[in-house]
């Protein structure tokens, strides 16, 4: 008989009168479902990529570690320096409390400016002239960063752009840490196994 069908005879426990082993193991049990929920996560950060000029391929996404050597944090995606010169309102606006947000969304407009900058510069020198936006595209390869199609008028960006990246990588990567620390916690298992009144067999399997 499978473990999530009772036996008719079998006395069934709540959680809270298993004993500190059976706890662990039930607790060990629900763990194991903590990965489903990434899609979501990925996607959370991608939303709040766009509102920084940032298009990530969600199936480029991939991280690992959580406290190794290993940590890491990659995607690809697209950078539209045009867009980043909204970022210090859109993260105003949508989190106006996240003060790490704010410092990646005003580097962002930084950015943006110098590019204008040199844009000007060149076009007034005649040595450059914009049909269109393509030149503001900058495809992204994971990280560390490296890019290509790049008009060299804008090389000089290319340490600021690196830059951005990688503090958004890390930005993404803690904000996912954090997550998996807080549904990984004991205190937020016990949470979910109460609230639906699971039951368990006296060595923890749920039943």
């Amino acid at each position: 008989m499978g473990r999530d069908f009772a036996d008719n005879n079998m006395k069934t426990f709540t959680f809270p009168e298993l004993s500190e082993p059976s706890k662990s193991k039930a607790r060990d049990y629900f763990r194991s479902f903590v990965d489903e929920h990434w899609d979501d996560s990925s996607k959370f950060l991608a939303e709040i990529a766009e509102l920084l000029g940032i298009h990530m391929d969600l199936d480029s996404v991939s991280f690992r570690g959580f406290g190794s050597q290993s940590d890491r944090f990659t995607f690809r995606g697209y950078l539209y320096l045009s867009e980043m010169a909204h970022a210090e309102t859109n993260i105003a606006n949508d989190f106006p409390r996240d003060d790490k947000l704010a410092q990646l969304a005003k580097t962002a407009k930084d950015i943006f400016d110098h590019s204008t900058v040199i844009r000007v510069k060149r076009k007034l020198l005649g040595e450059y002239d914009i049909e269109t936006d393509k030149i503001f595209t900058r495809q992204l390869r994971g990280f560390p960063t490296y890019v290509d199609e790049w008009d060299e008028a804008f090389d000089p960006l290319e340490k600021e752009l690196n830059k951005f990246i990688a503090a958004f990588s890390h930005w993404a990567y803690k904000n996912l840490e954090e997550e998996y620390e807080y549904f990984n916690s004991d205190e937020v298992i016990e949470e979910n196994i109460l609230a639906n009144n699971y039951k368990f067999d006296e060595h923890g399997g749920i039943v």
